[in-house]
């Protein structure tokens, strides 16, 4: 992953939720819990997870890379979907982040996936 590479949030983009109430993990922002409301939590970063599922998406918005290799990946119980930089993922191969993309110029920048390294 790109040292220091964060969202618009000025969160880094390897980094995940853990509620300090009831434990629950998860990755997108949010201001609470999704299982207890709870507004106390902390982050943790993401090593490495598996991918489970991947698709390729073919028609894209103008300014959108065609094909778009997008990937569910698992770090534990936290899932996520990322567009993948690379173009033949396989389901099972080990992925890491490899920084973030933008989608479009000027727009903003998202997480991005890629296999560790003897996979794919």
């Amino acid at each position: 992953m790109t040292r220091g590479t964060r969202d618009a949030d000025g969160l880094r983009v390897d980094e995940a939720f853990r509620c300090g109430d009831c434990e629950n993990e998860w990755y997108y922002t949010r201001n609470r819990c999704p299982d207890c409301q709870s507004a106390t939590f902390s982050t943790y970063r993401l090593r490495e997870g598996e991918l489970v599922a991947y698709t390729t998406v073919n028609v894209t918005p103008p300014d959108v890379r065609s094909a778009n290799v997008l990937g569910l990946a698992a770090f534990g119980d936290v899932r996520l979907i990322a567009q993948m930089s690379d173009d033949d993922p396989e389901v099972g191969d080990s992925v890491r982040f490899a920084g973030q993309y933008e989608l479009r110029e000027g727009g903003e920048k998202r997480a991005r996936l890629t296999g560790v390294d003897g996979d794919g």
